[in-house]
């Protein structure tokens, strides 16, 4: 009887040790499977991006087809007015000492100077006078200088101009209020002896 107890107990303890492995068995198989199925869930979802992307791209190609590109040549690029630089006021000052010359402009502006046989020119690229142009004449120490403001095409050029000795001029630009200011300052000393 012992011999047939040990064998139900040792075929009892294979079938447990059986159970064990299919349990593991059927453990890995459902991890297989809810792998597989991540994995056709990506490739799904991969392949629907992929139409809807092709799609996209098919429907603005139909519409640029139905609607038309404009042609680049006919879109006119907006230009933005460019407003020139007004020379507001002209403040010519003279006494016994020489010329001060006060020019208000509208904002500030970069001009140019040259030197060339006596005459002074101070231009003002792309700045506009507003008024007519401006001159004038003084003479002290028996020397003389003339001056004139006025257009010259798109700038405001002033002109210094001194019969005798070669014209010293100092000028500056420097802020008044909501204007700039530029002072040119000629001064008009005796002869030295």
């Amino acid at each position: 009887m012992e011999d047939v107890t040990r064998e139900k107990t040792e075929a009892h303890e294979l079938s447990a040790e059986q159970r064990r492995q299919l349990q593991a068995q059927a453990l890995e198989e459902a991890a297989a499977a809810r792998q597989a199925h991540v994995e056709r869930l990506r490739r799904g979802s991969l392949w629907l991006a992929a139409v809807i992307l092709m799609g996209l791209l098919v429907g603005l190609m139909i519409g640029r087809v139905v609607k038309g590109v404009p042609n680049l040549a006919s879109v006119r690029p907006t230009v933005q007015a460019v407003v020139a630089a007004r020379v507001l006021e002209v403040r010519p000052q003279h006494d016994g000492r020489g010329l001060v010359l006060q020019i208000l402009l509208d904002r500030p502006l970069p001009y140019r100077r040259s030197e060339e046989s006596g005459a002074v020119s101070l231009r003002l690229p792309g700045a506009q006078l507003a008024g007519a142009a401006q001159r004038g004449r003084v003479q002290a120490h028996g020397r003389s200088l003339s001056w004139r403001v006025e257009n010259r095409g798109a700038d405001v050029q002033v002109l210094l101009v001194g019969l005798g000795e070669r014209l010293e001029v100092r000028e500056r630009l420097e802020a008044a209020g909501e204007h700039w200011l530029l002072r040119i300052e000629v001064p008009l000393a005796p002869p030295a002896k």
